[in-house]
């Protein structure tokens, strides 16, 4: 059996998680700018990785970070979900796309 690697930054108590998950996590703002700065919240605070905007501009595809996290492997091998949120004043739940 061949030993397993070792990393330093690895998340290691339930105190870690919770730090990771306050830093990890944003919310989504589309800003209009012009005589009066408005912004609206796009979906809710999640940890997302990216986003892209659909080529009709009706969609973002926005890749996330899944709970539980892992106290073995780094964040980037973190378990991953994908979404389709609405953009145009749909209210509708995203779809979730990989769990």
């Amino acid at each position: 059996n061949a030993p397993s690697r070792t990393y330093q930054d690895l998340l290691s108590d339930d105190h870690d998680e919770a730090l990771f998950e306050h830093y990890a996590t944003s919310q989504l703002v589309e800003l209009t700018l012009g005589p009066a700065l408005s912004e609206r919240l796009i979906g809710s605070p999640r940890m997302i990785t990216c986003y892209v905007t659909s080529p009709d501009g009706r969609w973002l595809l926005v890749d996330l970070i899944r709970a539980p996290l892992s106290r073995v492997v780094l964040y980037n091998r973190f378990a991953m979900g994908v979404e389709a949120w609405p953009l145009e004043g749909d209210s509708s739940p995203p779809l979730v796309l990989t769990e």
